[in-house]
Formats: structure tokens, sequence, C-alpha cells
């Protein structure tokens, strides 16, 4: 490793024409430091002018400025040694990140702090640019390389045109001696093209930059988007001539820049006071209740804190209404025999089109997992009367606007309707219709996009609607799409197929939504993180106009929490609160992050808030799950039982009644509620705990029907196997258990985890083994973080090994565990019927020690 006197240089984090930035670590005092290795001549000492520059230098101590440390020569090279931050340049930042218009003029009052704080200690930067300004981890804004700063007024080592052009001064240019205007001038170039995205002397009358600059032909601020305030603050700083670039009787700079961020601000809060809202049903009546309670709250912290709104507190837009959009179902009539294969894509590509646009024009839509579950229980009575459907749809998704579609067919065309419902009366309300050819798929794709844009924004042209639809149709989303939301089908295939898509050309922002949802049910299915790693690196690579929607911060949360990485989907949801409307979803998602880390009852809080603000299926069922894992069982059974009265049909619902049943002892409800989920493509656990509800009621052929289902799904999922050899066992199968219980100690050969370790046990305690079956326990509990989940296997391990006391011990504590007695009904407790102390845990289901 190199060293330069008492600093061991890591690694080059930038290099320039002054010279090169090594992180570093001093020695001495044992921290990370930023070194820089000026490039000059060097010499037999250090030059004094240097020395003593870099001696002012570390006496500016302020927060928004990288403070100075040290100085020297070593082998013939001068350096300063600065404090080391850790983070993205500018640059870097605003590339990495959506900032809003409060954000970045946040970040421009730092920076100004920074700039005064060394002008009133008669230093000037001479070199402000977005690279020299660093953004930490943390979010503070510094000001950096002061390495060729110079005096008001003296003398310097350095050259007064040094520097970087494209920022300089005119004066600075022409070599002239400098002051603090030249600075602002700087700093309004870094402003203007942070704020615009432009520099403001980049291709002004086709001159280059710095002769632009000293002709002060510069972008003209009027025609951009910027406060009016602030065009005539930054046009003064951009003065060809450095006195008329300030006007102190309004203050310092930072705070005449202050003063504009906290008149945004409130400007925003009255805007949040004044937004008209509508009601459409008693729900939401409700929900805008508590959401106004949460507005007042913040409008009273706002005001009180409007001061020190500067570091980057930011108003939250979802507390405003907006409209909740449910797509229905596309239905076909009258479609010719000759012509059924293309049902799937006709109702795809209309089904994309206005999925697509309402993303793009980032509305807030039912998603279609609720939309699913509500149709499932379409047909039954209570959905026979549409209005019927329509209310009960707004009743449990808080949707207050509905989009239905139709294809009424002749021969080779189709008629095709789209059509806008509104609450509370649910009559059409805006309709569009269109002939199509059955074939042309792609050109009814273009179309019904067209037409929902429309019906969303009356009185769209289509040059209106050219600039909103940036992204073209392309067939082979379309056949994903088809086979993904119609059919129900993923595929590695798919995948890559859907990867090459929005890797090779601008696809729709359906395209990337399609891109994840494949990724997120392929890891599902194959727990191969690959696919979340690569869509996450499609996604970051999107064009630009999708990084501006809700929908590419969710994907990114969603991505990032299956792959653990917590902090980057802590930062896409945090990005996601700055341009989402939709304060549930948001919500939902920390719940889902809160999850991630463990913090169920957080989780809990945000969920029942979420659900307080709009009705929702599926946060009704994550709840309920979530109480689950809480323990909360009557709470859960009770969302439950109210979802599978609103949506008889919800197979996920029978499974989460179905768990707590079987947990609870109640194995005649686990088998009637698991029953409810079987179809052809049966979830392996749901047939495994079909299988152990059925032991446990001593039904041992139809416990060996589905455990044996469940083991040829999962062929190598040992806890299967484990199940499957203990039934074998009651059944009296010995030698088809003994291969099972052996087959399964194979599998978990080297596999260092508790579970592994548990099912070791109890397979060694089957097989007569008490010695190994007591160490694998041993090293079981060692492994474990919640040692209560373990006593079960405990008791059954030191039942079938003749240790009855410590058999006796683990029963309590099961039981107190939340184990129900009825899971101590087994043949393999019956020697503890001889103990008094056993007789009494079961008594109320003792008819193991009666027989």
């Amino acid at each position: 490793m190199r060293t330069l006197a008492h600093y061991e240089l890591n690694k080059v984090v930038y290099q320039g024409g002054m010279g090169t930035i090594y992180e570093a670590f001093d020695t001495k005092l044992e921290r990370t430091v930023a070194l820089k290795v000026l490039n000059t001549s060097g010499g037999s000492e250090l030059d004094e002018d240097a020395l003593s520059e870099a001696r002012f230098l570390a006496r500016l101590n302020h927060p928004n400025i990288i403070q100075v440390f040290d100085c020297g020569q070593s082998d013939g090279q001068q350096y300063l040694v600065m404090e080391f931050c850790r983070g993205k340049n500018l640059l870097q930042y605003q590339k990495q990140h959506v900032l809003t218009l409060e954000q970045k003029l946040a970040m421009l009052v730092d920076i100004a702090k920074g700039l005064e704080h060394a002008h009133r200690n008669s230093i000037i930067h001479r070199d402000l640019k977005p690279s020299n300004i660093l953004i930490s981890e943390a979010g503070q804004v510094k000001v950096a390389d002061f390495g060729i700063a110079g005096f008001v007024g003296g003398n310097s080592h350095v050259s007064q045109s040094a520097g970087t052009k494209g920022y300089m001064s005119p004066e600075q240019l022409q070599g002239q001696a400098l002051s603090h205007h030249s600075d602002w001038f700087s700093f309004a170039v870094v402003a203007i093209e942070l704020l615009t995205g432009e520099h403001p002397f980049a291709g002004q009358g086709g001159q280059d930059i710095s002769a632009a600059i000293l002709q002060g032909q510069h972008l003209d601020l009027s025609t951009t988007q910027l406060p009016q305030q602030l065009q005539a603050l930054l046009g003064q700083a951009l003065s060809v001539k450095p006195a008329a670039r300030l006007n102190l009787r309004r203050g310092p700079f930072s705070k005449q820049l202050e003063q504009l961020l906290q008149q945004r601000v409130q400007a925003a809060i009255l805007e949040q006071q004044t937004e008209p809202v509508t009601l459409s049903n008693t729900t939401q009546k409700s929900a805008l209740l508590r959401a106004k309670k949460l507005r007042w709250r913040y409008l009273v912290m706002a005001f009180v804190c409007a001061a020190v709104l500067v570091g980057g507190y930011l108003l939250r837009p979802y507390l405003l209404h907006q409209p909740v959009v449910a797509i229905l179902p596309t239905q076909i009539y009258n479609l010719p025999d000759e012509f059924k294969h293309y049902e799937s894509a006709l109702k795809g590509s209309v089904q994309s089109a206005m999925w697509q646009q309402l993303l793009q024009q980032d509305q807030q839509i039912v998603s279609r997992a609720e939309m699913n579950m509500l149709a499932q229980g379409r047909d039954s009575d209570q959905f026979r009367d549409p209005k019927s459907y329509f209310q009960r749809l707004a009743d449990y998704t808080g949707a207050d606007t509905l989009i239905s579609s139709s294809l009424d067919c002749q021969q080779r065309h189709c008629s095709v309707e789209i059509s806008t419902l509104r609450a509370p009366n649910w009559q059409v309300q805006e309709s569009m219709q269109w002939q199509t050819d059955i074939a042309g798929t792609t050109n009814l794709h273009d179309v019904a996009k067209y037409n929902t844009a429309r019906l969303i924004s009356p009185g769209i042209d289509s040059e209106q609607y050219r600039s909103l639809s940036t992204m073209k149709s392309n067939s082979p989303l379309f056949e994903m799409y088809t086979l993904f939301y119609v059919d129900n089908v993923a595929t590695p295939e798919m995948f890559e197929k859907s990867l090459a898509t929005v890797k090779e050309s601008a696809t729709s922002v359906e395209g990337y939504n399609l891109l994840r949802e494949i990724a997120l049910q392929l890891y599902h299915s194959t727990h191969e993180k690959t696919y979340l790693k690569q869509a996450i690196s499609a996604i970051h690579n999107a064009p630009g106009e999708f990084k501006k929607l809700s929908s590419y911060y969710k994907s990114l949360v969603l991505l990032n929490i299956e792959l653990g990485q917590i902090e980057e989907a802590k930062h896409a949801l945090d990005m996601l609160t700055k341009v989402s409307h939709d304060q549930a979803a948001i919500l939902n998602l920390e719940a889902s992050i809160l999850l991630a880390e463990g913090e169920d009852k957080q989780a809990r809080d945000k969920l029942e808030v979420a659900l307080s603000l709009r009705p929702n299926l599926r946060l009704q069922r994550k709840l309920a799950l979530v109480l689950y894992w809480l323990g909360d069982f009557q709470s859960a059974k009770n969302l439950l039982a109210d979802l599978v009265e609103k949506v008889p049909s919800d197979r996920r619902t029978h499974q989460y009644l179905a768990d707590i049943a079987l947990i609870e002892g109640d194995f005649t409800s686990a088998i009637e509620s698991y029953s409810k989920t079987l179809n052809e493509n049966s979830d392996s656990i749901d047939l495994s705990n079909l299988s152990i509800a059925y032991m446990m009621v001593q039904n041992y052929p139809m416990a060996e029907k589905f455990a044996k289902q469940a083991l040829l799904s999962s062929p190598k999922n040992t806890g299967m196997m484990l199940n499957m050899a203990d039934i074998n066992m009651l059944n009296g199968k010995l030698v088809e258990s003994k291969e099972l219980y052996e087959r399964l100690l194979q599998l978990n050969n080297g596999r260092e985890s508790a579970l592994a370790w548990s099912e070791n046990a109890q397979a060694y305690a089957q097989l007569g083994d008490n010695e190994q079956a007591i160490k694998s326990l041993k090293h079981s509990f060692k492994l474990a973080e919640d040692k209560s989940e373990l006593s079960y296997t405990a008791a059954l391990v030191h039942a079938l090994g003749g240790d009855f006391n410590s058999s006796l011990y683990y029963v309590e504590e099961a039981l107190k565990s939340g184990y129900h007695q009825n899971w101590f009904l087994q043949p393999w407790f019956k020697p503890l019927c001889d103990f008094e102390k056993f007789r009494a845990m079961v008594s109320s289901h003792s008819q193991l020690c009666v027989n």
C-alpha cells in the first residue's frame, strides 16, 4: 500500500487538473481522511504561500464546508489533508435522484451558507462547480476543494485563471484580480444548471461557453419554469460587472434563497388547504375525516417550523384527494368461432392500453389482484345486479371511477367501446367507440390507449397525446402481457424476452411493471435472486419519463425488499412519497419494509391506518396475516371471515383461516378450509398442512394421500419428507418411514440451521437413536433465535427417548408459547398419561389418556 508521510493511500476518488484526491487513513489519529496530492512543481521546501493558505483554510469550520486538517510535503509531493465525505458529488446525485424545486432550493441555501462563511474569513473558492459540491450519505451538503482558494485582495501561489472555464466569472477568464463576487457568479451557473438541467451559457448564439460568459449571453430565465423572484436573483448574479451581482440590502444571498424556499412551502400548504375534495360513499367520507385530522396536525407543524424547512422537510402531496380508478375486465361478445384464438390477444390489447395510459398519467389504480379477487365472486347472487357489483367494488377498494371496455364482433370486425362510470350512480359518463379488425391487435392497442387518454383528460388533442405517450407499442410486449395477466403464466423465457424488450427500446411504463411482476413471481417460485437483480438493473436504466412516475419507485421498493436490500428500499420509498398521492399505498410499502425488518407491530399499525384511508381487499388480508403472526388470532379471524363474506372463493383467505385453525388445534376446521384451496395447482404447503390436520384426527389414509401429493410436488422438501415419514410410522409402514427418515438425514447433512437440526432430532428419535437425537436437539437450540419454537420438538424427542420429566417440561413450555392441547394427543405422547401433570394440562381434551 502506498504511503505519504503518516497517511496510507487506499484508493483514488477523484483526479483533476489541480491534483489527485485519495481516500486515505491517518495512522496517527486513526481516522479516514481525504488527501489531495497537488499538481505542483514541488521543491525542497513546501511553498510558503501554500502553507500559509492551508493554515488559513484550516480555520474554516462550518457544517457546509469540507474542513482542511493538515498540509505537508513528502517525497517531493505537496498535499492537503481534508475531511472525508462519503457520498456523491452534486452531478452524480442529481442523476440518481428526482429532486423537487424545494429540495434543490434547500441544497442551494446550504451551498450559499458555506460560501458566505468562507467570504467572512476573506477566502474565495475560485473553482465552484457541481463536482466540488458533495452530498453525504446522510444528505448533508458540503462545499469541497478549497485547495486552489485565494485570499480576497491577497497574493496567491495559484494563477487567477485556475479553475474550470464553464463555471468561471468573466474577470476570472480574463485573469483579473478576484473578489467574492466571482464565487457568486459561479454559484449562479451551478444553481441554474441544477434547477433547469441546462448550463446557462451552453449553446448561446452558437458561441463557445467562454465567449458567451464574457459577453453576458446566457439563457433567458423567463423561458424557464422558475419563480420570477428566483429568476431575478440568479439573473443578477450572472451580471458581467462584479459589483452588480449582489443586492445586499435584501440580506445575504443564502437568506434571500431561504425566503424563497419558505414562500414555496407556505404556498403549497395553502394549496393543500383549499384543494377540492369529492366524496363518493360513506367509507370514503370516513377515510377523509381521518385524513383531515392528519392534515390539520401537519399544517400546524408546518407553519410553526417554517423557518427550518430548508433542511429538506417537504410537503407530502398524498394528503390531497385523487380519484381511485378501477379497470373492469374486458368483455367480448359474438366472437366468431374461427377467431376464438384471438380472444386473449384482443382482451390483452385493450387491458394493456388502458393500464399503460393510466400509469403514464400516474393515476391511482386498484390493483389487478384486488380486481381478480372480486371477479371470483361476481357470478354469485350478490353480484347479479351490475350496479350492486360496482357499489360493492367501490366499498371494498375505495374506487370512485370505473373504466369498462367491450368488443362486439361481427365477421372480421369488432365494435370497441371504452366508458367511464362514476360514483354514486354508476352511470356511463363518457364513452368512446370505434371499429377494429379482429387481427389488428397492435392498432387496437394504440387506438385504445389514445381513447383512454381522451376519457381521463377530456379535450386532449393528438399532439398533446403524442407528448404524453412517448413509449410506443411493441408486439412482444403484448404477447407477454396476455400470457402473464390473462393466462397467468410466468416462465424464465418470458422474463428474458421482457428484459430484452425493455433494454432494446423505450417501451411503455407497463413494460417495466410487467418485468417487475414476472421477476417477483419467478423469484417466489424459484428463490433465484438473479431475476430481482436483473429487473432492478433494467429499471434503473429506464427512460427518464418513467423515472418521474410513482411506479418507478414502487418497483424499486418491492424488488429491493425481496432482495433484502432494505436501505435501498427505504430510499426508493422516500422518493416515492415526494411524487405519489396514494397515502394508503405508501403506508402499505412502509409496512412491508417494517415486516422485512421484523417490526411486526409497527407494520400492523401502518396497515391499520392504510386500511382506514382506503378499503382494500389485499390490505385487509395482509393485515390479517400480520395479526396472525403477532398471535392475535381472533382479530385475524374476524378480518378473514369478513373477507370470506366479500369474496367467498378467495383461496388465500381460506389458506390463512386454515393455518390459524391448525395452530389452534381445530383440525376439523383446518381440513374444511384447506379443502377449499385445492385445485390442479395446489400449493405443496397446503397439501402438507392438510395431511397434518388429517393425521391429528387420526384419519391416516387421507393424511397419507395428501402427504404423498405434497412430497411429489416438492421432493426435496425435508419438512414434507418428515411429515410423510411420521404418517407412514403411524400407518404401520415402518420400512417406508425408515427410508424417509434416513433420506432426510442425508439431505440435511451439512446444513447449519435450527430447522435442519430440529428435523434431524425428530428423525433420529423416530429411528430409536436417542443419543444423536439429543445432540441434534442441542444444536438446534444453539442456532435458534426463538427457543420457544423448539418446545414442541423437544417434548416429542424426549417422550420418544423415555425422558418423561424433560418431555413434561417442554409440553408445558409449548402450551405457553401457543400450541393447543390437541397437538399432544398423538400416540407418541401416550406414555405421559401416567403423569398427573400431563393429564391436567390436556384435561379438556384427554381422549388420548382415556383410550
